[in-house]
């Protein structure tokens, strides 16, 4: 690991991207298979049987899955290859689809290459930085390289869309995690800058009015924005209005102010601190120390301000698609049989709670020290959750069982410490070349991940030792409280471009999900015309009033309120359907939790029906299927989507190539189109396509 000297990486890069995309709605976070688009590689069976493991798990709906093709069979992929064969298709088959309400992750099955070339965007970046610096060293090139992973070139995706290099910044991710004084003084950018710190300086003055004038005009075009509310609280408090601080207080707290003690001591709130009020409100204010933002859930429907709080206004923020890959079998990774294996894991640990050892490693080596100094904070924070967390002065801990690791070290062996990691958590390395599966130096995140992590990160190419290109420790914190293993990454980072994650994005081991009950509509009943579903709590659920009402996949309502869903299936085509409902619980992390109910419809007597000779089936040999349905004048057959087969008419018999399908288990259906052109569907037929699961990554150097 190198050093890096030039103090100028500790400043953030000052630009952002005024994007306009698409029209973003609210949305809620926390994450489900809904919001998930697992992207497959189409040309590679080991990545068909990844996503199909991957999508029985998590019970991804079918519209939700994308297979691309053209792809290189190489771990580094060409600038023009990630940006027009992967987030460009991306990008369009969410908006065609009409997901763009739902999606907040995209999920990389195995098969994709784990980094990008971004020469142009690295030499654009580097000439920008070194403009801006007063001190040029002339190591802006060493530092912003010519390298990104796949992970966050798809994160980035405004970025990559509007040809905006400031992604390669240290602080180019404004959903980081940062000390909430910065984001006190720099919530925005441009012109609303300005009427913020004219309405701050005016708090100062003691001119209440001005300033209320001023943070009005700021909350109503940023409606929700935590610290335009607590200033707002602070310009009442200098009117000596206590009624009006204890509002805007409260509308501060419901965006996740959480700082206690700053509030009863701010100099700017004591004409109205000892109001019983606003005393009261103080006192049910969270005591969480006043030194980061609070732990938030994401949603790519948010734009993040550059002072790291959702900012939807045109021109103040950026959205976001948080970005995993489910595994490596190439090269220096894992073999298919360890992926699936930590999969399963990390999926049975949800709202699991495990109970074991938050570890922190601190050696001589730069690797930890450079991490060091963030330790404390994010162990008193995990003890005070009652979780037992340690720095160990050791490179591994040892005969321990591990819900989390934070370490560094150029090489070591998991095994040699006799230690367990329970399922589920999140355990990474500060190294060099720990995302580099190019080349054999060093060992890569793959060894955590073998030995039962739920996901790991490692830089793609030469980070140098500077902390903003890894994980903060703070990432078990967002994690302890609730966040997925996806949110508690990019909540830990910085300055993300040369970091790939690896893992389950949705795992959630220590989230108390909601409870909801659905009654009105059983499973995998027949239903005819109006139907009335209704939600209500289970006893002892954790409070829930959001909803969203999902049907075959696709979001159809989203509600701020619990409402029965009512729907008319004679609007919809005869054959299988599914009703899936999300309720969202009212913290900031926005839990969720989904209720899945398949039914089928019939109103006209409508019907296709599909069956297989044997319903598991070697991958070398065929499919053997018999169809049969009562309308149009062919049937498809389909899987995750895409079809794989047709037969003309309506009755017949067809062979499909069971590595059409990949191994593992899958569903396939039939679909036909009545007179009206609406597609009737069969119900799923359950397959498994079987095969021996590879013990060795595939090596595939060039």
């Amino acid at each position: 690991m190198k050093s890096a000297s030039f103090r100028s990486f500790l400043v953030a890069f000052g630009f952002f991207l005024g994007l306009c995309c698409c029209c973003w709605r609210p949305a809620f976070a926390g994450g489900g298979a809904e919001n998930v688009l697992l992207v497959v590689n189409g040309d590679d069976e080991p990545s068909r049987m990844v996503a199909n493991w991957y999508q029985r798990l998590r019970n991804i709906p079918d519209s939700n899955v994308l297979f691309l093709r053209g792809i290189s069979r190489s771990n580094l992929a060409s600038f023009k290859e990630g940006k027009e064969l992967i987030v460009m298709p991306i990008i369009a088959a969410i908006q065609q689809r009409k997901l763009d309400g739902q999606i907040d992750y995209v999920v990389f099955s195995s098969g994709f290459p784990t980094q990008v070339e971004i020469d142009d965007y690295s030499t654009k970046f580097i000439e920008l930085w070194n403009k801006s610096q007063a001190e040029n060293d002339g190591g802006a090139a060493r530092v912003f390289s010519n390298r990104a992973s796949l992970t966050s070139f798809t994160y980035f995706f405004a970025h990559i869309i509007g040809d905006n290099p400031s992604f390669l910044g240290p602080g180019a991710n404004n959903y980081f995690r940062k000390p909430v004084g910065m984001a006190m003084q720099q919530p925005f950018g441009g012109p609303p800058q300005e009427s913020y710190d004219k309405a701050v300086q005016a708090i100062r003055s003691g001119n209440g009015s001005e300033a209320i004038g001023l943070l009005e005009k700021l909350a109503q075009d940023n409606p929700g924005h935590m610290i335009v509310n607590y200033r707002l609280a602070q310009a009442h408090a200098a009117n000596s209005a206590p009624g009006n601080a204890a509002k805007s207080l409260i509308n501060a707290q419901r965006a996740g102010w959480c700082y206690r003690e700053f509030t009863r001591t701010d100099p700017s709130m004591q004409n109205v601190i000892e109001n019983p009020l606003v005393a009261g409100i103080v006192q049910r204010l969270p005591d969480e120390a006043y030194e980061l933002l609070p732990t938030t859930g994401n949603s790519s429907r948010y734009r993040w301000g550059p002072g790291g709080i959702v900012n939807n206004q045109d021109g103040q923020g950026l959205p976001y698609l948080m970005c995993t890959m489910l595994g490596t079998n190439w090269d220096f990774g894992n073999s298919e049989e360890e992926i699936i294996g930590y999969l399963r894991s990390s999926a049975a640990a949800d709202f699991s709670r495990p109970s074991g050892k938050f570890f922190f490693s601190i050696t001589s080596d730069v690797r930890t020290i450079t991490r060091e100094p963030n330790f404390k904070a994010a162990i008193d924070r995990l003890t005070a959750m009652g979780h037992k967390a340690e720095i160990g002065k050791s490179i591994l801990p040892h005969n321990e069982t591990i819900a989390g690791a934070t370490i560094g070290a150029p090489t070591f062996s998991w095994q040699t410490s006799a230690c367990t990691i329970l399922p589920g958590a999140i355990c990474e390395n500060f190294t060099s070349y720990g995302g580099d599966f190019t080349q054999p130096s060093q060992t890569k995140l793959s060894e955590l991940l073998r030995f039962g992590a739920a996901g790991s990160s490692g830089t793609v190419t030469e980070p140098f030792a500077l902390q903003f290109k890894f994980p903060d420790p703070m990432i078990h914190v967002h994690y302890a409280r609730g966040c997925s293993l996806a949110e508690s990454f990019y909540q830990s980072l910085s300055g993300p471009f040369q970091l790939v994650i690896i893992g389950d994005a949705l795992c959630q081991p220590w989230a108390i999900p909601p409870k909801p009950v659905l009654t009105g509509l059983t499973p995998n009943s027949t239903v005819k015309g109006q139907n009335t579903v209704k939600i209500s709590a289970e006893d002892g659920s954790v409070p829930f009033n959001t909803m969203e009402v999902y049907f075959d996949g696709r979001l159809v309502a989203r509600h701020g309120e619990l409402k029965d869903v009512h729907f008319d299936s004679a609007k919809m085509s005869d054959g299988y359907h599914d009703l899936r409902v999300v309720v969202i619980d009212t913290t900031p992390i926005q839990t969720r939790a989904s209720r899945f109910v398949p039914f089928v419809v019939d109103n006209s007597g409508q019907k296709v029906r599909i069956e297989a000779k044997s319903n598991k089936v070697p991958v070398g040999e065929w499919l053997e299927l018999t169809i049969s349905s009562t309308v149009g004048e062919q049937v498809e057959v389909v899987h995750c989507g895409e079809m794989i087969g047709s037969i003309k008419g309506r009755d017949g018999k067809l062979q499909i190539k069971a590595v059409r399908v990949g191994r593992g288990p899958s569903r396939i259906f039939a679909i036909a189109k009545d007179d009206a052109g609406r597609t009737v569907s069969s119900e799923p037929l359950d397959i498994e396509i079987t095969g021996s699961l590879s013990t060795e990554p595939v090596t595939v150097l060039k």
